[in-house]
């Protein structure tokens, strides 16, 4: 049996990494939940039960990926060149770019996580986990770079948009900046106005500000 050629096992190479690579009790605080949540949560689908007759096909398979596996040695050699590899690969994949997100996270790389996790954002509206990742990585920016101008470049029109503008109005606020912050929070309600967050935030904002809430 011919091997598959190698971009063919990303698929596979990926969901290995999600189970070898990362402690899958890793967890981060959500935006909006206090209660904690999975950044990698791995449905495995595949729970076979081989039969006689599937049982040859399945040990085929396995010889066929792993003879092709040992020919991406020298470029899988750790997670992060894998997921670099699978982004050049399928860059529109929100999963990959989550992913990529995260493990820039770990390693203290803010802004290019919170590119990723945005481009995630983008590509799959309401993706929890990624706003997850772009909500932690937001917060450890900050406390690494106190004040940094926010990376507003994110606001490219996507559809993570209404989200990166209520993480940057809760940043602002916590510098004190509460025009900012309302500023941020009645552009997310233009882009969302039905998210309860945002109108949670504006109500909060005025009452602070000892004004009355606006109507929509």
């Amino acid at each position: 049996m011919l091997a598959r050629p190698p971009d063919q096992l990303l698929h596979v190479a990926v969901i290995e990494a999600r189970v070898v690579r990362f402690d899958p009790a890793a967890r981060v605080e959500h935006f909006e939940d206090s209660q904690a949540d999975q950044l990698f949560d791995v449905d495995v689908g595949l729970r076979t039960r081989a039969s006689r007759h599937e049982l040859p096909a399945v040990v085929a398979l396995l010889l066929a990926l792993g003879s092709a596996s040992f020919v991406q040695t020298r470029v899988w050699r750790d997670t992060e060149s894998l997921f670099a590899h699978a982004l050049r690969v399928n860059p529109r994949d929100a999963m990959i770019q989550q992913a990529v997100a995260y493990n820039d996270l770990a390693v203290g790389r803010y802004d290019d996580a919170l590119l990723h996790a945005k481009t995630a954002m983008d590509l799959r509206p309401r993706f929890r986990k990624a706003g997850i990742v772009f909500a932690s990585a937001l917060r450890q920016r900050e406390a690494a770079m106190p004040n940094a101008p926010l990376p507003d470049f994110l606001l490219n029109g996507g559809a993570g948009d209404a989200l990166a503008h209520m993480e940057f109005a809760e940043i602002e606020y916590q510098r004190g900046n509460s025009e900012a912050a309302l500023a941020h929070v009645r552009r997310a309600l233009e882009l969302a106005p039905d998210s309860p967050r945002a109108q949670m935030q504006l109500a909060e904002l005025l009452r602070k500000r000892g004004g009355e809430p606006e109507s929509r």
